[in-house]
């Protein structure tokens, strides 16, 4: 009988592990890319706790840098752990076309690489974005 008991404990401690455990499961990563004139935005999920983050380099000379913003995911702004999304913005500044290239890594392990995304964009004699 006590031993009925316990592996009924313990299954139930299992169970809520499982359930836990699937219940904070990382979001996946996802990408998103937009243009308004001049100005590019591309968003990507990350988790900064883990040690990931997004880095990137530009193969061109029509685009630049301009800024980087994280923003936790609405409704987990306190939650230690949590992920998020970084929102790249870039600006166009000559006719032609660039590829960025974002890779999702941790910066002390080249072994690290999650994902690697590459986008081409081109910029118009308007200065303006053109996302294909």
């Amino acid at each position: 009988m006590f031993t009925a008991f316990w592996a009924k404990i313990v299954a139930f401690i299992m169970s809520i592990l499982v359930f836990f455990g699937l219940a904070v499961e990382e979001q996946p990563l996802t990408e998103g890319i937009s243009a308004d004139g001049n100005k590019l935005e591309i968003t990507m999920t990350a988790n900064p706790s883990t040690g990931y983050d997004w880095t990137y380099t530009i193969d061109g000379d029509s685009v630049e840098y301009a800024d980087r913003v994280y923003a936790a995911t609405p409704g987990t702004e306190n939650m230690v752990g949590s992920g998020g999304t970084y929102t790249y913005y870039f600006t166009a500044v000559e006719p032609g076309t660039s590829e960025i290239t974002f890779i999702y890594s941790r910066s002390w392990d080249v072994a690290s690489v999650e994902r690697t995304i590459t986008y081409t964009v081109t910029v118009n004699d308007a200065l303006e974005f053109v996302i294909e």
